[in-house]
């Protein structure tokens, strides 16, 4: 019997030296089917648009970037109901290099996130993540919508 595994994670983060790193740890993981990697937050959005028939079973979304952060790329798919609902079933989790407290609280507070985790990306945070997809994806089809009433230890 084959392990199930996460179908499509999207990494969307400016630096090419962590898009590689996470990559490898992901690959590594053998959790993770496909990556999708986006540079640029924009760039998703212009993805999530024209691609509507994709499913994303993860988000793992960089708060620092330039044009447009983490938090701004929220905010747009907050303004535009065919994008929120394009990833009404996605986990999204936002990550930083950045040790400020405010990202992480700002992140919680987020009814579209369901972790934070500060760099780097290791193979117990891809196992962390994971848990949090098998919930949430168990959570759909029992017709439970928060992950906090799942037992599993969140990336916060």
């Amino acid at each position: 019997m084959e392990t199930e595994k996460i179908k499509t994670i999207v990494l969307i983060n400016d630096e090419e030296i962590i898009q590689k790193q996470y990559t490898r740890v992901m690959k590594r993981s053998d959790l993770v089917e496909n990556i999708l990697s986006f540079t640029h937050a924009k760039d998703m959005l212009e993805h999530m648009r024209t691609k509507t028939d994709s499913h994303y079973d993860v988000i793992l979304l960089d708060i620092k970037m330039p044009c447009m952060n983490g938090f701004e790329f929220l905010e747009e798919i907050e303004k535009e109901k065919e994008l929120q609902q394009h990833i009404a079933d996605t986990v999204i989790i936002m990550f930083s290099t950045s040790m400020n407290p405010n990202d992480k609280i700002k992140a919680e507070q987020n009814r579209l996130v369901s972790g934070f985790i500060n760099n780097p990306l290791n193979s117990e945070v891809i196992e962390n993540i994971f848990s949090i997809y098998k919930a949430h994806k168990k959570s759909e089809y029992s017709n439970m919508s928060n992950l906090e009433n799942q037992e599993v230890e969140h990336v916060w």
